[in-house]
């Protein structure tokens, strides 16, 4: 069994919390065929055995061991977006940008090249 423990009080840009209920959104979204997902078969193979123990913490039991689960999920499942942004856009190309912040001073600002 896995556990992860995310940071308390993280946003997305859009003011949405990133919390346990938003990852677990995105990891069902990748495991889904129809989103056509590079990481569709690796999600699917342990979406099943998520839990969800409180805001801030997952719990995933894989269906059988698997030394290299955490290099993989960091190589092939690393990003989340606000659910709320990814529920707005009606095509992939709809969808924006909205990113985890640490604090609001950070929400909306983009950076310069």
């Amino acid at each position: 069994m896995w556990t992860l423990k995310l940071r308390p009080g993280v946003k997305f840009t859009d003011g949405n919390a990133y919390d346990a209920e938003a990852v677990k959104f995105n990891w069902e979204r990748q495991a889904d065929p129809a989103t056509l997902s590079p990481s569709q078969a690796f999600v699917a193979s342990w979406i099943k055995g998520l839990k969800i123990v409180d805001p801030l913490t997952i719990e995933i039991t894989l269906p059988k061991a698997d030394r290299n689960f955490g290099s993989g999920i960091a190589q092939l499942a690393p990003f989340i977006a606000s659910p709320e942004a990814l529920k707005a856009a009606k095509t992939k190309t709809d969808i924006k940008p909205v990113a985890p912040a640490r604090s609001s001073s950070t929400a909306g600002t983009r950076a310069s090249r």
